[in-house]
């Protein structure tokens, strides 16, 4: 349970990608969580960064493993490396269900638990029915740059799904998945935005998700630029409290509007009358 989001900004000039996550984290199966107690924005190449939702258990060693596979690769190339995770989604994910799932059954492998399809279907389908539950958390946010230092985005998700982010511009995964991306899509994101703007945007789809189940009020804002080690984070979380009960606080109603909106009505008021005079009953 976790909300990550990513939106890119580009002009003639620059590219950035701006990130933000909360620091929440769930253990045992989403029984437990602690605030403040994980990063989950993980450098996988110097140009790439993975940012995780869901238990940080399973997907750990995916991570791990896409991280091996791109080793000895300079410069990645999108669609491949696309495929190279989802690759190494599917490959890990045998051995995750053996780890979470399956051995609560006592079955030993995932060869074993494809072999109930046919010898026992009513236990291979409660399997597989746990299994979806499970698995509904795990997804990994793909951000980094090519050669020519063009933004790109793509999210990995269940049974190795590939989710090409590059139109919209922007992205989301975890259980503030969806409040984000109405955020971002109400607002109107966009590649082409100012920097500020775009800031503004990925900050509140992110404050807009923690109406979400598991979502924490901790934010880390990251900024990702080609070529640069690491990333930059926004400034300070004290200024960060600030600006999400700025945001909080904001009248439903634009300045202004209500007095519109009250002029408008005193119109339909007008035409409503006569209407309501022709279909109601004649007094007695």
């Amino acid at each position: 349970m976790t909300i990550c989001v990513a939106g890119i900004y580009q002009d003639r000039r620059d590219s950035f990608i701006i990130t933000a996550c909360d620091k929440k984290v769930s253990m045992l199966g989403g029984w437990f969580s602690a605030e403040d107690a994980a990063t989950k924005l993980i450098r996988i190449h110097p140009d790439w960064v993975a940012m995780i939702s869901g238990e940080l258990s399973p997907m750990v060693p995916i991570v791990d493993l896409i991280k091996q596979k791109i080793l000895n690769i300079q410069e990645i190339t999108p669609r491949p490396f696309a495929l190279v995770c989802s690759d190494a989604y599917r490959e890990e994910r045998k051995h995750i269900i053996e780890n979470e799932v399956l051995v609560d059954f006592e079955i030993d492998s995932y060869t074993d638990f494809r072999a109930l399809r046919s010898s026992n279907r009513e236990l291979f389908d409660e399997i597989a029915k746990k299994i979806q539950e499970r698995e509904e958390g795990w997804s990994l946010l793909i951000a980094g740059f090519d050669k020519d230092g063009q933004p790109h985005l793509f999210v990995i998700s269940e049974r190795g799904k590939i989710q090409y982010c590059d139109i919209t511009g922007f992205a989301a995964i975890g259980s503030g998945q969806w409040r984000a991306l109405v955020e971002l899509s109400t607002f109107r994101f966009n590649r082409h935005l100012s920097l500020t703007e775009a800031t503004y945007g990925v900050m509140t789809a992110k404050y807009a998700a923690e109406s979400a189940s598991g979502v924490g009020e901790s934010t880390i804002i990251a900024f990702l630029k080609p070529k640069q080690k690491g990333f930059v984070e926004f400034p300070e979380d004290e200024e960060l409290d600030f600006r999400w009960n700025y945001w909080k606080n904001l009248p439903r109603i634009p300045e202004g509007y209500e007095r519109d909106i009250e002029s408008g009505l005193k119109k339909v008021r007008k035409l409503l009358k006569p209407l309501v005079s022709e279909t109601s009953e004649p007094k007695p």
